[in-house]
């Protein structure tokens, strides 16, 4: 993150200390490329919920959807890869990580099933708000849905900020 708009800061990232952690570990085990796809994809689920009149740990729990977004794509890491579908991968070891940092079961099981139903078009809002959010703001990053809803030139920052490189 040496580009100043790239910094947490700048875009208002949560921070306390599991974010923190949780973004360490996804810009160390992943490649840039899947590292700021994580991080879009939170920004254009923020921006998305506010679109659609959803206000931020009011209507859905902002560090739950930051977690499930910086977390999600651990399954196609070393660290988090193994022999099941990559998004259960990487919500297993997204379980493994948060409960290591200590946070508790009920949070810990929302973040694992907004993982695991990441690529679930149809499935993710029936879970509940954060999975939700977290879905598409993922769904938006990877194939423009709802794009529409964005500012002119919200996408436009955020992709000079954090580059999709070789993210098709």
């Amino acid at each position: 993150m040496t580009n100043p708009t790239s910094s947490g800061a700048h875009w208002n990232l949560p921070d306390s200390e599991i974010c923190s952690a949780a973004l360490q570990l996804a810009l160390d085990v992943s490649a840039p490329f899947i590292a700021n796809h994580c991080i879009r994809s939170y920004l254009f689920a923020r921006e998305l919920a506010a679109a659609k009149g959803l206000r931020s740990d009011v209507d859905y729990d902002d560090e739950l959807v930051f977690l499930s977004c910086i977390l999600h794509d651990l399954g196609v890491t070393d660290y988090g890869g193994g022999e099941q579908r990559f998004e259960v991968d990487g919500a297993d070891a997204a379980v493994r990580f948060l409960s290591e940092q200590g946070m508790s079961d009920g949070r810990v099981t929302t973040v694992w099933q907004a993982i695991a139903l990441h690529t679930s078009a149809g499935l993710a809002n029936r879970f509940g708000p954060e999975q939700s959010v977290s879905h598409f703001g993922i769904a938006l990053d990877i194939s423009g849905i709802e794009k529409n809803l964005l500012s002119a030139d919200f996408a436009e920052r955020v992709h000079a900020a954090w580059p999709r490189h070789d993210l098709g």
